[in-house]
């Protein structure tokens, strides 16, 4: 199924979980640092990963903190 992960599409395994993208994303774009996720305009908390179950057309947002002075 497709979804959108930052406005890029992304083809993943049917009712995947979000924990389970969010791995594999991370892992090829290197992404070693902390981040939010809000699915479809609605934050998720980190605890709430390995339970959230995707479906065809999600959109994930996924933000890192910047920091400011």
């Amino acid at each position: 199924m497709n979804i959108l992960i930052n406005s890029q599409q992304h083809k993943v395994k049917e009712s995947a979980f979000l924990a389970d993208v969010l791995k594999d994303f991370s892992q090829s774009k290197n992404i070693k640092a902390s981040f939010a996720v809000a699915l479809n305009s609605q934050f998720v908390a980190k605890g709430n990963y390995a339970t959230t179950v995707l479906n065809a057309g999600d959109k994930i947002d996924i933000m890192s903190p910047i920091a400011g002075g």
